[in-house]
């Protein structure tokens, strides 16, 4: 990794009121692509710092007026992901050592005459963890935000899938050859559609007569008394019904009945035989 390439992203404070030094160390931070702030006064770091906190802050500790562990304390309690490096005396390095557990990824003699270069590669190698670090939140955020996509997407699929409307024909016409009597089938074609209305009209043949016996989410005062003869004199009745025709005065008897304006029909056919029809007044799909 090229860590010019991300060094624009990230921002370093610098506080040192050593000219010569904070000058160097700015300058080969800028030469590096880093956004960098050159301050000489700890309140004005802090003031700048609680607005928009740095990712980096390099302290040149002998220009503090304050302790060195009440800065870290401030800086912390503004932003507790700040990385902290130390511009030392080299009397003071053995005592900072304690600071590794609070955000000090390093403490440079101040006395050795590449202090610069140090600090700046400190800095690329926390630029480059940071960024790795980011990395991997964002894959991070982007499973999380897909995995619950994905969740989300197969429940609804589930629903979709046990509704009637897109249930596979396989399984629809298994649970049809599952039942055992007629009248489960029935029960099974009104959970099949089980937003139509329907009124079943079982067909009796020795009296040439289709009854209402069964019905599904319709008013009981349609089916009260319902049942239509099949006229002697309509010899074709029965074939128009099998080519999914219903007859028109069968049609115009339900339609008086039901005080609709439409009625569709399945019927309901056994070995060649008309056992009764479906009849709906909404349109099946």
């Amino acid at each position: 990794m090229n860590v010019k390439d991300i060094a624009q992203d990230f921002n370093i404070y610098i506080f040192s009121q050593d000219v010569d030094l904070g000058v160097d160390v700015k300058l080969n931070l800028k030469n590096r692509n880093y956004q960098v702030d050159l301050f000489s006064n700890h309140d004005d770091l802090l003031t700048q710092f609680s607005l928009n906190p740095s990712h980096i802050v390099i302290l040149d500790i002998a220009s503090l007026i304050i302790p060195v562990h009440d800065m870290f304390e401030r800086l912390l309690k503004i932003s507790n992901e700040v990385r902290i490096l130390i511009i030392s005396p080299p009397s003071n390095l053995t005592d900072l050592a304690s600071y590794s557990d609070y955000n000090m990824y390093g403490a440079f003699s101040k006395n050795d005459e590449h202090v610069a270069l140090y600090v700046c590669n400190a800095c690329d190698l926390i630029t480059e963890s940071l960024y790795r670090l980011y990395q991997n939140e964002h894959v991070l955020e982007l499973y999380q935000s897909e995995k619950k996509d994905h969740e989300d997407a197969t429940v609804i699929l589930e629903k979709e899938r046990a509704s009637t409307a897109v249930r596979p024909y396989q399984i629809r016409i298994s649970e049809y050859k599952s039942c055992q009597s007629k009248e489960e089938l029935l029960d099974v074609f009104y959970k099949q559609a089980e937003t139509q209305s329907w009124v079943y009209l079982k067909f009796i043949p020795t009296i040439e007569t289709f009854i209402s016996v069964s019905n599904h989410q319709v008013p009981e005062y349609w089916v009260e008394g319902l049942s239509y003869k099949v006229p002697a004199s309509n010899k074709g009745f029965m074939d128009q019904i099998f080519q999914g025709v219903l007859p028109e005065s069968f049609e115009r008897y339900l339609i008086q009945k039901f005080n609709v304006k439409q009625i569709k029909f399945i019927p309901l056919i056994i070995k060649n035989q008309v056992e009764g029809l479906m009849i709906s007044t909404q349109d099946i799909s």
